[in-house]
């Protein structure tokens, strides 16, 4: 994506919205909108207040094909893409996002007037069109000093993350509406710290060439807080690598990458201080030719799950180890 620049970063994510489905190619009116069922909804409780940008109300997700596996920290609310930019004119929009009260600091970021056309694949046709009519804002958290904030606003939705330490809030649309505004979902992603420690113990340090062997890995907590923790899997959770001493590079890995469908709750294991999980690996995906070895592995999580608990967020290195082949 050499050269694209940020503008053309901004365009590749509209075109990826609307094939998404979540910015409608048509915002002159809302008459192809698809209505919700009324069984899926209690009527709302909440006041709207004149300024208000976030509505409650209580809509069952399970139908929400890239969000169903929400099981908590979420709530489902119509929106007022207006409101918000009325009160980003001003600088400062307070969001209510599941019950906390949060201050952000905002701009909106201008598209030139180049950036103002998009080339769209349509199959056969490749034509060139106006983009969707959209505001871009971007800011942090007032009293936060590790915190930023990014918005996708059109007259129908609002698109946006906010990271704060380790939480982020997620402003997700939907397809459906809701008293003729759009359903979004917000949800939050919690992050854990904690002591990990890391270990890995082969079968034997002197094998001959082509000889397997059994890697023994170990996660621990050594910290005095109870963690979530992604279960030990091989390329997912964890990675081992061989380094030759003689060449000063790593050994190919040669079993192939998994292609995996994203982490759910199923994932991850409680992790009490002092208690440990396990996994076991052969070297059969490493070719060892003779000569001295380092081997260590690494144990790294990362966001982009579909897991709703909290988890241990980070990545920490093993023990290295001298391997012999004979």
């Amino acid at each position: 994506m050499k050269g694209i620049g940020i503008f053309g970063v901004i365009l590749l994510l509209i075109v990826a919205l609307v094939t998404a489905g979540c910015i409608s190619g048509d915002y002159s009116t809302k008459s192809n909108e698809k209505s919700v069922p009324n069984e899926n909804f209690t009527i709302p409780t909440e006041v709207l207040s004149e300024n208000q940008i976030f509505e409650k109300v209580d809509y069952d997700i399970s139908s929400v094909r890239s969000l169903y596996w929400l099981q908590s920290n979420y709530e489902t609310v119509t929106v007022k893409p207006e409101n918000f930019k009325k009160t980003a004119a001003n600088g400062l929009v307070n969001l209510k996002l599941l019950d906390e009260e949060i201050e952000i600091e905002i701009h909106e970021v201008p598209i030139p007037e180049g950036s103002k056309k998009m080339v769209v694949d349509n199959g056969p046709t490749i034509y060139v069109s106006d983009p969707p009519r959209v505001s871009i804002f971007e800011g942090k958290v007032v009293g936060a000093t590790n915190s930023n904030a990014w918005f996708l606003v059109t007259m129908d939705t609002i698109n946006g993350k906010i990271s704060i330490d380790k939480n982020v809030y997620h402003i997700h649309p939907t397809k459906q509406v809701y008293g003729g505004d759009g359903i979004h979902v917000i949800y939050r992603s919690e992050y854990q710290t904690g002591e990990l420690n890391f270990t890995v113990v082969p079968e034997k340090t002197k094998v001959e060439e082509g000889e397997n062997f059994i890697i023994y890995l170990t996660l621990t907590n050594d910290g005095n807080n109870t963690i979530n923790v992604w279960k030990m899997h091989e390329q997912i959770s964890y990675n081992i690598a061989f380094m030759s001493l003689e060449h000063d590079h790593y050994v190919p890995y040669e079993c192939g990458v998994y292609s995996r469908e994203p982490l759910t709750n199923n994932d991850i294991v409680e992790l009490a201080p002092g208690r440990s999980i396990n996994d076991t690996f052969i070297s059969k995906c490493w070719s060892l030719k003779k000569g001295k070895y380092i081997l260590s592995a690494e144990y790294h999580t990362s966001t982009g799950e579909r897991i709703s608990d909290p988890y241990w967020l980070g990545k920490i290195q093993s023990n290295n180890v001298t391997i012999v082949v004979e």
